[in-house]
């Protein structure tokens, strides 16, 4: 549904803000696109022919108000619901360092279990995680989640304590 509503503003300005029900700015772009070609393709150049210097600056204002049609309906699409995603993961996470602190293994586990959930490629849980099953002695999944977080690691953020664990 969302992935349509990107297609809709990409071939109709405001059209996918239309249909994901936002109306109002959906209108609006799709109305102020349609009114500065018109006036910059029909008006202006039936009525005044040598004013091309309006005409590229309506072109310019069209496609500037285009690029803020894909910018709003990419954020609607993709942006607003990571960062939802980063809202329900973190009282979860803090919860799961806290059962963590506290040695509180099951729980902890249990918790960082729900974050991955919401996001199953998050490194920073598998690291916490991997330490609650090694303290937990459970050894196997310990190593398998230092594994997937190593690999999923590009930037080595945890390279150096998965080492240090693993050894």
């Amino acid at each position: 549904m969302k992935l349509l509503a990107l297609l809709l503003s990409v071939f109709l300005p405001g059209l996918g803000q239309v249909w994901l029900s936002r109306y109002r700015r959906g209108i609006a772009l799709f109305f102020s696109v349609v009114i500065l070609l018109d006036l910059a393709l029909v008006i202006i150049p039936f009525s005044v022919p040598s004013l091309s210097a309006i005409i590229f600056i309506l072109w310019a204002f069209a496609v500037i108000i285009y690029i803020y049609n894909l910018n709003d309906i990419i954020w609607v699409v993709f942006l607003r619901e990571r960062r939802s995603l980063a809202e329900k993961k973190k009282p979860l996470f803090q919860e799961g360092v806290k059962f963590y602190l506290a040695n509180n293994l099951d729980n902890a586990a249990e918790s960082f279990r729900q974050v991955l959930k919401l996001d199953r490629d998050d490194i920073d849980v598998m690291f916490y995680l991997a330490l609650v099953y090694k303290n937990m002695g459970k050894h196997g999944n310990g190593r398998r989640m230092f594994n997937k977080c190593s690999n999923l690691d590009l930037n080595n953020k945890w390279k150096q304590q998965i080492q240090a664990e693993m050894v």
